[in-house]
């Protein structure tokens, strides 16, 4: 069986997006006095129709790629294959 990889769009908007909140994202877990964790951050690019918002048409087909996904796996699966799809971790 093969392993999913999310396409090489769907991993440069999730890093463009990534490179908009990154520093809010790391503020707020200094602020908390907590580890940032990676598949949170990545879930934080995915969550509120970030991907749209921030990388445009690009962005709401990574969404509709992550959607489509989600919808033959479930969530939690989903999640944890985009955390493997980046090629080295947000944090």
């Amino acid at each position: 069986m093969s392993k999913f990889t999310f396409s090489k769009d769907f991993v440069n908007s999730l890093q463009a997006v990534w490179q908009m909140i990154g520093s809010d994202i790391m503020s707020s877990y200094e602020e908390a006095g907590e580890e940032p964790e990676n598949e949170a951050c990545v879930e934080a690019c995915i969550d509120a129709d970030r991907m749209p918002s921030f990388d445009g048409m690009r962005g709401q087909a990574a969404q509709v790629e992550f959607r489509t996904r989600v919808a033959a796996v479930g969530y939690n699966v989903a999640l944890l294959e985009a955390v493997r799809s980046f090629p080295f971790p947000l944090v």
